[in-house]
């Protein structure tokens, strides 16, 4: 779901790398998700009418919102990626567990939500991470 991961380890640059190295090798077929990368590299690179673009061809509903949510995200509409993690959160809550709780609150590219409220008070509906030496039942 969350495309940002990419960026743990190097940031926001290694995900514009990603994305402009992978969107022209992606299928036809497969448009949308060449819509996603060449939108997120976009939006890194502050190209917004670009970005902006790329948002308008992906289907609003194509996996649950988030990859014009992410690209919205880094255009600086913050609200925009937590109204798509809230409506994905009411319609799959299976997948938000403590791995999702553990990538949300550590991705970097998450930063600029860590201290917005509406962000704090959805981590608080996951379950807490334990830590790397939890003991396992």
């Amino acid at each position: 779901k969350f495309l940002y991961s990419l960026g743990e380890t190097a940031g926001s640059q290694a995900v514009e790398a990603y994305a402009s190295a992978q969107a022209p090798r992606i299928p036809a077929a497969d448009s949308t998700q060449r819509f996603e990368l060449e939108g997120l590299a976009a939006a890194l690179t502050g190209r917004e009418p670009e970005a902006r673009a790329a948002v308008a061809r992906i289907p609003a509903d194509w996996d649950g919102g988030f990859p014009a949510a992410e690209i919205r995200l880094v255009l600086g509409e913050a609200q925009a990626f937590l109204d798509a993690l809230e409506s994905d959160y009411q319609d799959n809550p299976i997948f938000y567990d403590v791995q999702a709780r553990f990538q949300l609150e550590h991705d970097p590219m998450l930063d600029v939500l860590r201290d917005d409220p509406r962000f704090q008070a959805f981590l608080e509906r996951l379950p807490p991470y334990p830590g790397p030496n939890a003991q396992r039942e």
